[in-house]
């Protein structure tokens, strides 16, 4: 939860508990200038937090309006138990800990002045810090706050793009989702200009961000949460690049570390094989990051098979020796 969603937990308290007003999802929406899907998602997080019950009824004069069930409900007078706060401080505290993440900053006031909840968090207050996240480059979370609501609003963007050549590009953005890989944060949603539902935007290249007020377009090609990420390592998808079973030797004292540093989660424990080595497999698309992991390993391993993957990755070494001939 952000400020910005329990300032407006607040707004919605003040509107349920009303009984004098009726107020329809039309009306709530237009009011606190959010989507529907915001409203929806608002309703059953009070709901479940704060232990009430939100109802849809019939006025007498719209259709359908929302109100508390109970009369006398309001969540600035029923205080949260001690696991609710519980809950909400660890989230807090943890993702506060990333450096240049404003999303979370100067909630704990917040928290400490709701009813029922005298003092600031413990986690907070009286305990040094004890979880850490490195992030050395800042630029990689500066629109992170921005993007998530975004997200979570389904507001379309306009992003300033500049690539690695300097080159710099406007174009419509649908935002969808959020991703975390070697140290990078990645923003995947619709470019309207490619027609392409999972375009891939690194954080850090993003220049600026304006929103525009056009319809925003649904999600409805992949499912982001679910198994895209299954046959890949890291972000990037070529539905042209067939899925590829990589045979990799590995060296017996890199073991442990192939095993504690697997390329994807599907990626199979090493095991001794009748001839003597050990091998571990996995089936992926192979992209930029493959490779670019498969280096990382250095000697400590072989790839066997498929021949095209083990091919380009010798041409990839043979180009680092020249450099050093």
């Amino acid at each position: 939860m952000d400020k910005n969603q329990f300032k407006r937990y607040q707004e919605y308290d003040a509107m349920f508990r009303d009984f004098k007003e009726e107020w329809s999802k039309d009306d709530i929406i237009l009011e606190l200038a959010i989507s529907e899907k915001t409203f929806n998602l608002d309703r059953r997080a009070m709901e479940s937090l704060f232990d009430v019950e939100i109802i849809s009824m019939r006025g007498q004069e719209k259709n359908y309006i929302y109100r508390y069930a109970d009369r006398d409900m309001s969540i600035s007078e029923k205080p949260l138990s001690q696991e609710q706060v519980d809950r909400i401080e660890q989230a807090i505290s943890i993702l506060s800990g990333i450096s240049g993440l404003e999303l979370f900053e100067g909630f704990e006031d917040t928290l400490s002045n709701l009813r029922g909840f005298a003092s600031k968090s413990k986690i907070m207050d009286e305990m040094e810090p004890f979880v850490s996240f490195q992030t050395d480059n800042w630029s990689n979370t500066k629109n992170f706050d921005v993007l998530f609501n975004a997200i979570r609003d389904e507001q379309v963007l306009e992003i300033i793009y500049k690539d690695f050549k300097s080159e710099e590009y406007t174009f419509e953005l649908h935002p969808y989702f959020l991703k975390h890989y070697n140290e990078m944060w990645y923003l995947l949603g619709y470019n309207k200009i490619e027609h392409a539902y999972n375009w891939v935007l690194p954080l850090d290249r993003i220049q600026d961000i304006r929103f525009l007020n056009v319809n925003y377009k649904k999600n409805e090609a992949f499912n982001f949460t679910d198994d895209y990420f299954n046959d890949i390592v890291g972000v990037t998808r070529d539905f042209n690049q067939k899925v590829e079973e990589i045979k990799i030797k590995v060296e017996p004292n890199a073991v442990g570390f192939i095993d504690s540093k697997p390329l994807n989660r599907f990626q199979r424990p090493v095991k001794r094989e009748e001839d003597g080595h050990y091998y571990t497999y996995l089936k992926v698309r192979p992209n930029r990051e493959l490779y670019n992991r498969l280096l990382m390993f250095g000697n400590s391993i072989e790839v066997m098979e498929p021949k095209e993957v083990r091919q380009r990755l010798k041409g990839m070494v043979d180009g680092i020796c020249l450099k050093y001939k």
